[in-house]
């Protein structure tokens, strides 16, 4: 029987803007059980945005440049506050650039690697007891190879390995805090992954339940056995592109389902899914052209527990690289922060990729995907992110560059962000678990019940077991787009009760430590895909956890059985048979209880003992011969010990010199194979140029022809001109003098002609003034004969015509039509 459906939502979550300046770019960040984000940058820059406070000493280092010590007073970690969003300033001596880290089971944060002075240092931070004030502990010169972009991994005894690095083709297991690292283990496969660009630092792995390590490098994958050394098996290769840095994917476990009674190794899925990456030279392009290839868009998933495990891809909507993949604690997947285009390291990439996708595992391909409310800062390389108790995301870093910048198209970034997830939508609070912490259990033994009680603020809501869920999250050491030792466990429900308004969950501990090693995990209750806030627990067998007990078979199932105390192989079966025969006793605690078995056993060898004391004084004669032997021989092992060891560091250094000689020999191949095909590509591209030329050549024989006979043409025309030429140059110079003198007339003639019409003009205007006085002269006459007739009509320009005063000008217009009529 199911329970109800999941509660939806349209809330595509909410940005906030915690602290304008923290002070240090998050390159590296873990969540510590103190709540406290320790975040730490590298310290090549000598700068940054925090300074040491009064008191603090800064770090002397030795300036290349100056050549002598200076004082470096900036600082490059800090212990962030998640409470308060204030910071507090640390000092890191050694360069942790490009480091790796993991949370250990006594709650101490620990790092390997870096670069330069840090490349094989070991670093602390924190631990039992709580320090309120504590700071690095650094250990140089530990690690016998650089983990410069190498890998940590917490294994199921509360240990780590460090995987590869930048030149680094083996792993080491992590020295106890100040010892030094005691071998190397070549890895070929890291060999066997690495290309021109590498493409394989900061490999993917995953811890798997059966101890075995699930390890991805470039597009392979393989499981490897941390105990043995050997590889267990292959896995298919996954197309599209390269998915480690510098093409920098994402990578993690889904939700870790402990459903069930009868759990094992073999009976836990795991599923693993890698996203994102570019193609196998897009670091290439971006590194030496500037030219940002589009990040890849696909993710491909694969049970790695299924014998014939394949991957089954799908797409995301964008692509992204430099990205973030968390685990939130309702089982979804969060794709966060990176670019869209290019790929990791300095001015390498371009497009930030500001919006969120969230991703559903248990929904059908295709429907997995949901694009949420996108940010406004970039973060871009040297970014990133953390899941907080709250189930909000912590946000931080962003420096393509080689120094601090304010001012760029991708400045350096302390600024951090704070971005909740839809399950955060605020009509939710009133259906969100609010977990009682002061009555829940916090220490959990494996394989054991344990109770967590919590309130729900909506009365009316009526629970089932069904609805609710109990996930653990292991707070991921997160640098690169890759968040090492992430893994989310979902416990079986056992009961769920209720009394005066608060809840009671019964769960059962994760079975082992390969399922989940022992340490701090973040507890949450899920109502139907809401979670609430989590508190903090710790796994790990603890005797003095189990309650006394009133019969053997409570107590064994408590985890607390004989073997703990007698392990097997070292008791009789006599003695195992007393152990039974004593068994429980009412009201007797556990301690009185085993107190018991071993008096029972105590005095029944205490009845063999003189037996055997006398069978001993017989043997001790026959001891010291063999003593004497056995000496010769331990001596003459030490020697063979010393003879194999000066024997295997020879093998070891030829080893090394072999590898590395094998190394640049392959590299010089791939160089010498890249060289040849884009000269044999350049050849075959001069040879089509060359056929082209030459057909062309052959084309144009005909038409050059036509062309020389028309250049010859042209020239025997131009010889004909210039001899015309030259003959009217000479005719010419034999007509100068008579065309000088025929000028010398014409302008006589000009300056005549002019004279005569100026004669004509003067007499012209004196025989119109003459008319116009003769005019005048009549009509004062004809005004003095006929003084009663009107002479306003007349006028010197008029003629009669038919008895009527006519202008001149229309009697000649009237003579012209009569005559052309």
């Amino acid at each position: 029987m199911k329970g109800k459906p999941d509660f939806e939502t349209d809330y595509m979550g909410n940005w906030d803007l915690i602290n304008p300046n923290s002070g240090v770019s998050a390159m590296h960040v873990n969540l510590m059980p103190t709540n406290k984000v320790i975040v730490y940058d590298t310290n090549v820059y000598r700068t940054s945005r925090l300074q040491y406070p009064n008191g603090m000493p800064c770090v002397t280092f030795f300036d290349q440049n100056l050549k002598k010590d200076v004082p470096d007073c900036f600082a490059h970690a800090m212990e962030y506050d998640i409470e308060t969003n204030q910071v507090r300033a640390l000092t890191v001596k050694t360069d942790p650039w490009c480091s790796c880290g993991g949370l250990s089971p006594d709650g101490t944060l620990i790092v390997a690697g870096g670069f330069a002075d840090g490349g094989k240092t070991s670093r602390y931070y924190g631990g039992p007891p709580n320090c309120q004030n504590c700071d690095w502990r650094e250990y140089p010169n530990k690690f016998l190879e650089e983990r410069w972009y190498a890998t940590q991994i917490i294994l199921p005894n509360g240990e780590f390995i460090v995987i590869g690095g930048r030149r680094a083709f083996s792993y080491e297991f992590f020295p106890k805090e100040s010892a030094p690292s005691s071998r190397s283990y070549f890895f070929p496969f890291l060999y066997e992954t690495s290309d021109i660009d590498e493409n394989n630092l900061y490999p993917f792995v995953h811890l798997i339940t059966d101890g075995n390590l699930f390890v991805f490098a470039n597009n392979r994958s393989l499981l490897l056995n941390p105990n043995t050394n050997k590889v267990i098996r292959t896995y298919p290769i996954l197309p599209g592109g390269s998915r480690n840095y510098p093409a920098s994917g994402m990578s993690a476990i889904l939700p870790i389902k402990l459903q069930g009674t009868e759990l094992n190794s073999t009976s836990i899925k795991i599923e693993v899914i890698v996203c994102g990456g570019n193609t196998y030279d897009g670091f290439h392009q971006a590194e030496t052209k500037k030219i940002f290839l589009p990040a890849l868009k696909d993710c491909g998933r694969m049970v790695v527990t299924d014998p014939n495990a394949q991957w089954v891809t799908e797409e995301m909507p964008s692509g992204r690289c430099m990205g973030d993949c968390l685990v939130l604690p309702n089982g979804q997947l969060l794709f966060i922060n990176g670019a869209q285009k290019g790929t990791a390291a300095w001015w390498d990439a371009d497009d930030p990729n500001f919006t969120p996708v969230l991703y559903w595992p248990e929904k059908p391909n295709g429907q997995r995907f949901k694009v949420l409310t996108p940010s406004t800062i970039a973060r871009m390389y040297h970014s990133s992110s953390a899941v907080l108790p709250s189930g909000k995301i912590w946000v931080g870093g962003s420096n393509p560059h080689d120094t601090y910048k304010d001012v760029d198209k991708f400045p350096t970034e302390t600024r951090v962000e704070a971005f909740s997830p839809p399950y955060l939508d605020p009509a939710m609070d009133k259906v969100r678990p609010q977990i009682v912490e002061e009555s829940s259990e916090k220490n959990l033994t494996y394989g054991v019940n344990f109770e967590t009680q919590f309130k729900i603020q909506d009365m009316n809501q009526s629970l089932t077991k069904r609805d609710i869920k109990v996930t653990l999250y292991f707070p991921p050491f997160t640098t690169h787009g890759y968040s090492m030792n992430q893994r989310l466990l979902v416990l079986t429900a056992l009961t769920l009760t209720t009394s005066q308004g608060i809840y009671t969950v019964t769960s059962k501990a994760p079975p082992f430590r390969e399922v989940a090693p022992p340490g701090h995990y973040l507890l949450f209750v899920v109502h139907r895909r809401i979670p609430g806030k989590a508190m903090w627990v710790h796994i790990e067998v603890q005797l003095d956890h189990v309650s006394a007990s009133t019969d053997m078979d409570s107590l064994w199932s408590a985890g607390v059985t004989a073997e703990k105390f007698f392990p097997k192989g070292l008791l009789s079966s006599a003695d195992q048979g007393m152990i039974e025969e004593v068994g429980p006793v009412e009201g007797l605690d556990v301690a009185e209880v085993f107190l018991q078995r071993t008096m029972a056993i105590v005095d029944h060898w205490k009845h063999k003992w003189s037996k055997q004391q006398e069978d001993l004084a017989k043997l001790k004669g026959r001891v010291q011969p063999l003593k004497e032997e056995a000496k010769a021989l331990r001596e003459e092992n030490k020697a063979l010990k010393e003879e194999n060891r000066a024997l295997a560091g020879a093998l070891g250094d030829a080893k090394m010199q072999n590898e590395a000689e094998l190394q640049a020999t392959r590299r010089e191949v791939e160089r010498v194979q890249k060289s040849l095909e884009i000269a044999l590509r350049s050849n075959e591209t001069h040879a089509a140029q060359a056929s082209e030329l030459r057909e062309l050549a052959n084309s144009s024989r005909g038409w050059v022809r036509a062309l020389e006979d028309e250049v010859t043409s042209l020239k025997a025309d131009l010889v004909v001109a210039t001899e015309k030429r030259l003959c009217d140059e000479v005719l010419l110079g034999w007509k100068e003098e008579e065309v000088a003198a025929l000028r010398v007339d014409l302008a006589k003639m000009v300056a005549e002609k002019a004279e005569l019409e100026k004669k004509f003009e003067g007499t012209k205007r004196a025989v119109l003034f003459e008319q116009k006085r003769g005019f005048l002269k009549a009509a004062r006459q004809a005004r003095l004969l006929a003084p009663g007739v009107e002479l306003s009509a007349m006028h010197v320009e008029k003629e009669v015509c038919f008895k009527k005063l006519v202008k001149e000008d229309d009697l000649q217009d009237s003579s012209s039509d009569n005559a052309s009529a």
